[in-house]
């Protein structure tokens, strides 16, 4: 679009899965930054990239001049030069979450869901009773860590929880649910500012 004011209703409604990139000339028939900024992005696999600094091949920078903190302020991406160099700015979704966040969260729910129905489904039963739970939670673990090791989540943070069988509550038993398994992470994210301060001394 060539209006950042698209971005505010958007940021109101708070909107995780939509980006907006501000470009002076959307409409002439040549540029279009947000198919090329897609293409730049959704190849990598989750955890490996974030959608900022990133060069879109065939679309001309803007010159964001006194626009920067309006689009900012809205959650709204731009393309411009920096330093001889054209970059995507700022890389988020409409919420304000970083748009490699909201990659890496789907890419961890997917997984847990493949990992626990695969389990479900390839083993004739498993048992409802500590020696279950502890499948169950190993499957969690093992999804965090391969999101960890993608780059998603910080290693050193993953703590899983799950009940013990005897403090399960009777009706789930009976109804075969497995309740309160948790786990708590960081995310790895990623450096896209720094503040260096020195002292030069004679």
């Amino acid at each position: 679009t060539n209006s950042p004011h698209l971005a505010s209703p958007l940021k109101a409604l708070s909107y995780d899965r939509t980006a907006v990139i501000w470009h002076a000339q959307p409409s002439d028939g040549a540029d279009y930054p947000d198919a090329a900024w897609m293409g730049e992005g959704f190849p990598y696999d989750p955890g490996t990239s974030t959608w900022a600094y990133k060069t879109l091949k065939g679309v001309k920078p803007d010159n964001i001049s006194g626009k920067e903190t309006t689009l900012q302020n809205k959650n709204c991406n731009y393309y411009s030069e920096v330093g001889g160099v054209n970059i995507t700015q700022e890389g988020k979704v409409a919420s304000g979450e970083w748009i490699d966040i909201i990659i890496g969260t789907d890419w961890i729910e997917a997984r847990l869901r493949e990992a626990v129905y695969s389990a479900l489904v390839n083993n004739r039963k498993i048992p409802y009773d500590d020696s279950g739970i502890t499948l169950i939670e190993g499957l969690v673990k093992g999804v965090l860590n391969q999101a960890a090791a993608a780059g998603i989540l910080q290693a050193d943070s993953i703590v899983v929880t799950v009940p013990r069988y005897a403090d399960i509550p009777q009706a789930d038993k009976i109804a075969r649910k497995l309740p309160d398994v948790k786990f708590t992470a960081l995310y790895q994210g990623a450096i896209h500012r720094t503040t260096i301060n020195g002292t030069i001394s004679v």
